[in-house]
């Protein structure tokens, strides 16, 4: 599915898909997501920082007024379903699973905005924009995934609102 945005003429087509894995690139030392849709399958390459970066800045943007402690809870709570089906474990084979996808760059950018009850988290690249949209929920559950896959990347983003995975390694900076 293709839209363009309806108050700049000017804007690029963005490509949209429907859901996202992700893992990590040790000879890339980056991170892939594979954004999959009825008809296509990209894979954006991201750095460390702007990762890192995202993760920060979601918790300002979906924590709104909240109360620190009511945002966790309501984290924790959007999470448990995705965490129960396993949704946080990487790929059995990391890198077998962005095989069969079109390769589309590294991601200069991502943006998470809000359009009525949708997030739409969109990856920027040299091949254009690449758009998710997701509900509240889904939101958090796609900031989980990438925290899990930062963790067991070695990365620490050191993001203290999603829940510590009890089965990734201690970072040095731990102990």
């Amino acid at each position: 599915m293709q839209n363009h945005t309806p108050s700049d003429p000017l804007a690029p087509t963005i490509a949209w898909f429907s859901s996202v894995t992700a893992g990590y690139s040790d000879s890339e030392d980056r991170m892939w997501l594979k954004l999959v849709s009825a008809d296509r399958e990209v894979v954006v390459w991201a750095t460390r920082r702007l990762l890192t970066a995202l993760l920060s800045q979601a918790e300002q943007f979906l924590r709104g007024e909240n109360a620190e402690e009511d945002w966790i809870a309501k984290h924790a709570q959007a999470v448990a379903p995705f965490l129960d089906r396993g949704g946080d474990k990487p790929p059995a084979k990391p890198d077998s699973v962005k095989d069969r996808a079109q390769p589309v760059g590294l991601a200069h950018e991502i943006q998470l905005t809000r359009k009525g009850d949708r997030y739409i988290f969109i990856f920027k690249t040299g091949q254009g924009p690449f758009g998710v949209p997701c509900s509240e929920a889904e939101s958090h559950c796609l900031l989980e995934l990438i925290y899990q896959r930062s963790l067991t990347s070695g990365w620490d983003p050191r993001i203290h609102w999603v829940r510590q995975n009890p089965t990734a390694k201690e970072s040095p900076n731990d102990l």
